[in-house]
C-alpha cells in the first residue's frame, strides 16, 4: 500500500538550520548518514532523537523525493522476499534496523521507531494489535512493533503482513507493506498502547479501569508525540494506528544485525544476496 498526499509536507527552514547548527557546534558532522554513530558528549538517547528530528524536518527537493519513492517500495519488496525465503515471521525490529542501514547506503535518510501498532476494521468486527505494554508470550519477545520514517513517507512498515498472525482473520485485510505519505495525526488512547489483558491486570490491582493507564506507563508519551506524532493510516476498511514510543536506531553495522540470530540471515547477507543486486 502506497499513499501519497496532494501536497508533500514541508519543514521550517529556520528550525532545521538551528538544529543543524547546534549539532555541528557539538562536533557532529551532519553531512554523514547515521551521524548518531559519531562520538559525542551528548547522551545517546538525546542524540538519536535529535537525529530523527533532523531527518524529519530536513528540507528535501522534488528530485530527492522521487528517488525515495522509487527506492523504498522496491526495498520493502526485497525485504519481504528475503524474510519469506528464510521462513522468518515477526522480525520487525531486525527488518527496520536493517532497512535503516541499507537506506543509508542507498542515499536515503531515515530512522526507525519502536512503539505500538493496532489494527481496527469496525465493519468486519475485527480489532487487534502489537502493544508496547503487554505480557510476553515467550521469553525474549519484543513487545510492540517497529517501523520506519523515511520522509516523504510518514510510515514505512515492511513487515506488517510478516508477523506471527497464525489464522487471524485480519490477515485478509492487510496490505503487503505500508508506505504512507499521508496519514491522520491522532491522540493515542489507552487501547493503542496497552493490551486488554494488561489493562485487566491493572484493573484487578487498582480496583478500576484506568483510561489513562498508557500515560502512567509512558509518562513522556504526550511530550514525545509533539515531535513524533501518532498517526492513523487507512487501507480500505482497515485502520492501522502507529504510536511511536521511542526512537530505535541500529547500534551495530548492517553486517552484525541478526548475525547470531536463531532465525533468518544477517543484514549483511540479505544485503549482498537480495538487496544490492536490485539496486546495482
Amino acid at each position: 500500500m502506497s499513499v501519497r498526499p496532494s501536497t508533500p509536507p514541508t519543514a521550517s527552514g529556520v528550525e532545521f538550520e538551528r538544529l543543524d547548527a547546534d549539532l555541528r557546534a557539538a562536533g557532529i558532522d551532519t553531512s554523514r548518514f547515521a551521524f548518531y554513530d559519531q562520538p559525542s558528549n551528548m547522551p545517546a538517547t538525546d542524540l538519536r532523537e535529535l537525529y530523527a528530528h533532523w531527518v524529519q524536518i530536513r528540507p528535501r527537493t522534488e528530485a530527492y523525493d522521487a528517488h525515495v519513492r522509487d527506492i523504498v517500495p522496491r526495498l520493502c519488496e526485497r525485504i519481504i522476499a528475503a524474510f519469506h525465503a528464510d521462513n522468518w515471521h515477526g522480525g520487525c525490529v531486525e527488518a527496520s534496523t536493517m532497512m535503516s542501514r541499507m537506506l543509508d547506503r542507498l542515499g536515503i535518510w531515515s530512522f526507525s521507531v519502536l512503539g505500538s501498532t493496532t489494527f481496527d476494521a469496525p465493519s468486519e468486527g475485527l480489532c487487534c494489535g502489537f502493544y508496547k505494554h503487554d505480557f510476553q508470550d515467550f521469553q525474549d519477545a519484543v513487545l510492540g512493533h517497529a517501523w520506519l520514517v523515511v520522509p516523504p513517507y510518514i510510515v514505512v512498515d515492511a513487515t506488517v503482513a510478516l508477523q506471527q498472525w497464525g489464522n487471524d482473520p485480519i490477515t485478509r485485510l492487510l496490505p503487503p507493506f505500508v508506505a504512507a505519505e499521508s496519514a491522520r495525526q491522532i491522540s493515542p488512547h489507552v487501547s493503542d498502547v496497552v493490551s486488554w489483558r494488561m489493562r485487566g491486570y491493572f484493573d484487578s490491582m487498582d480496583g478500576h479501569l484506568d483510561e489513562d493507564l498508557h500515560l502512567r506507563l509512558e509518562p513522556d508519551l504526550l511530550k514525545f508525540g509533539l515531535t513524533f506524532p501518532a498517526v492513523e493510516v487507512d487501507n480500505g476498511p482497515l485502520k492501522v494506528r502507529y504510536v511511536p514510543v521511542q526512537i530505535y536506531l541500529p547500534e551495530c553495522p548492517l553486517e552484525a544485525i541478526n548475525e547470531n540470530g536463531e532465525i533468518g540471515r544477517s543484514g549483511g547477507q540479505i544485503w549482498e544476496a537480495d538487496v544490492k543486486p536490485e539496486f546495482s
